[in-house]
């Protein structure tokens, strides 16, 4: 089967299985509500989350996000949202440092927070985004591509991405 009949396959599958009529209901009952982006000011940034799949050709309807930050006994959940038809989110308005940081070289501290992104969707392997950066005064877009359960054979663990890797190319 060639790579062109495997995403034509993939992607009649997905419309089959998450049609509008098959996604989840809403946000979790225990999930804390969404607050509605305002003017950014000189503390808060804004984070908002693309879901797709296919290498961003279908959005997710219904797909859990979860923003936080650490790990463990110290995670601490800011906001919890499912994604609307387009596969989106409402922007996520979030603590940064003064904006003052990244306008001047030699800072000792980072000009960012760090927030981690979870997204779950049935029928999908959950993805992590570790150290995603929220800047002052920014809204930024963190896009996520599921991959189907049954595209990945029988791993179960989550996909796992640490946004602040770099490499030397």
């Amino acid at each position: 089967m060639t790579e062109k009949e495997k995403l034509e396959q993939y992607g009649a599958t997905l419309l089959e299985l998450y049609s509008i009529d098959n996604f989840p209901p809403g946000v979790a009952a225990d999930a804390p509500p969404v607050q509605p982006a305002s003017e950014p000011n000189e503390s808060f940034g804004e984070l908002a989350v693309n879901v797709t799949t296919m290498r961003g050709m279908y959005p997710v309807k219904g797909a859990l996000v979860t923003i936080y930050t650490d790990q463990g006994e110290n995670r601490t959940v800011w906001y919890t949202a499912t994604t609307d038809q387009s596969g989106q989110t409402p922007a996520f308005r979030l603590p940064t440092p003064a904006k003052a940081l990244s306008e001047s070289s030699g800072q000792s501290d980072q000009p960012y927070a760090l927030y981690n992104t979870s997204v779950k969707a049935d029928g999908f392997i959950e993805q992590i985004n570790r150290d995603v950066m929220v800047f002052s005064g920014v809204k930024s877009v963190q896009d996520v591509d599921l991959m189907m359960r049954s595209a990945n054979g029988k791993e179960e663990a989550p996909r796992i991405y640490n946004q602040s890797d770099c490499y030397d190319l």
